[in-house]
């Protein structure tokens, strides 16, 4: 199950946002058409029964331009790996 948030809150599909999954298991979430109000703190939580993992990421939104700095978490009973991947 992957559940996606803007600011702590649940983000549903709309015009503007567009949920995908690839049969490879590849989850991304797409905004069209992004706006300064677009401005946030995004996650993305997917869990099974093995675990967790949480990717966080701040969007700013600049008139035309991006700024976006992501966090990987993938936490299972074994390891926990943590790398930031900045755009």
């Amino acid at each position: 199950m992957v559940t996606w948030y803007r600011n702590n809150q649940i983000v549903k599909p709309s015009k503007y946002f567009r949920m995908e999954s690839s049969p490879d298991g590849v989850h991304s979430l797409s905004i069209i058409e992004a706006f300064p109000e677009d401005t946030g703190n995004y996650k993305c939580v997917a869990r099974n029964k093995a675990g967790e993992t949480t990717v966080t990421c701040y969007l700013k939104v600049h008139g035309e331009l991006l700024n976006l700095i992501c966090n990987v978490i993938i936490e299972d009973k074994r390891n926990l790996i943590y790398t930031g991947i900045s755009y």
